[in-house]
């Protein structure tokens, strides 16, 4: 090849080159715009398109975050291992209920646990003021609790939920905005509240929950093995450094069904020398029990040991304080609105607003 063909050839090798360089930042350019600009770009006009129904509105879910009115300037802190995330009160609410009763419940349900959730906030901020720790005028701090979740937010309620996510969050905020403001209100103080899944046929309280014995969650039963059960006995700091060998249910004492006591004869080694054993009677609380073994209720109804299983049987679910969730709903279903059904659990109240 004479020089000019060479230095032809080398424009064009110089050409192809920057062709193929260019071609491979177009690639990556699209890559970068489909794996991230894309997907964000979507969801954001995505929000706009998809709408809900709330009350008579009809709302973009980016609008719904914002579209309750927030009781006057009240807002949320919550505290999480990530950071910190705020919104408004209402909303938080929102996010609050699936977490704490199912959406299959009434309406008017829903609206009682929401009125019952904005007490416990609006007491969680009177203590802050008075403690004067962590607290700015018009801010609730909660701390994220990572074991047991207290809430979910709006994305989360999406992936929980799939397709069924639209119904379910109308039927959650409608029941926010319905009562926005609302609380409980006993001796010009927010009231101390409390709520729980099933009760074991009252509350603690002495209010009547006669149809609670219809839930399938009324009576549960809690297995572990012998060997499991004589190790956690042997972990309580009353029992520590015996070596138990047996642990005999003698039975129950007390009326309330939520504050009886079990009853336990316990065989003990007390000499590793020469065996020896000691007898005694043990006695613990039922709420104690609960805690121990993970029962969904202290209300012990039955214990029954078998050669190498101990099986516990409990009735309800929860604490068996406040309102049984389950009995506001056959409330409900009685036609009873949210009112009625406060009054009924709860004495010498009042539901006031949120100026």
């Amino acid at each position: 090849m004479n020089p000019i063909q060479i230095i032809n050839q080398a424009y064009k090798n110089k050409r192809t080159a920057f062709r193929v360089i260019n071609r491979q930042k177009r690639a990556v350019l699209f890559a970068f715009f489909m794996l991230v600009l894309f997907p964000l770009l979507y969801s954001c006009f995505s929000y706009y398109y998809r709408t809900y129904t709330i009350g008579e509105n009809k709302l973009s879910e980016l609008e719904v975050i914002t579209a309750f009115p927030e009781a006057g300037r009240y807002r949320v802190k919550v505290r999480t291992s990530w950071g910190e995330r705020e919104m408004g009160l209402e909303s938080y609410i929102a996010c609050m209920l699936p977490a704490v009763i199912p959406v299959e419940y009434e309406e008017e349900t829903l609206k009682a646990q929401a009125i019952l959730l904005r007490t416990q906030l609006f007491c969680l901020y009177e203590q802050q003021k008075e403690e004067k720790t962590n607290w700015e005028p018009y801010y609730i701090f909660v701390e994220e609790n990572e074991r047991i979740k207290t809430y979910f937010t709006f994305w989360e309620q999406k992936h929980i939920f799939g397709e069924k996510y639209t119904a379910y969050m109308t039927k959650y905020c409608h029941a926010v905005s319905e009562t926005a403001g609302m609380y409980i209100k006993k001796d010009e103080r927010p009231a101390k509240t409390a709520w729980f899944r099933v009760s074991a046929g009252n509350t603690r309280e002495g209010v009547a929950c006669e149809k609670d014995y219809q839930s399938e969650d009324y009576l549960s039963y809690t297995t572990v093995s012998s060997r499991e059960f004589l190790k956690t006995m042997e972990n309580l700091p009353e029992l520590a450094g015996k070596k138990i060998k047996d642990v005999r249910f003698t039975g129950v004492e007390g009326t309330s069904a939520y504050t009886k006591t079990l009853n336990f004869e316990i065989a003990a080694e007390v000499s590793d020398f020469m065996y020896q054993e000691e007898r005694f009677e043990y006695q613990i609380s039922g709420e104690r029990f609960c805690e121990v073994f993970h029962l969904n209720s202290p209300c012990v109804q039955n214990l029954e040991t078998e050669r190498k299983k101990v099986t516990i049987t409990v009735k309800g679910v929860g604490h068996g304080s406040g309102m049984s969730q389950y009995a506001a709903n056959e409330l409900a279903k009685d036609k009873k609105n949210y009112t009625e059904i406060l009054n009924y659990f709860f004495t010498n109240i009042a539901i006031d607003k949120f100026e």
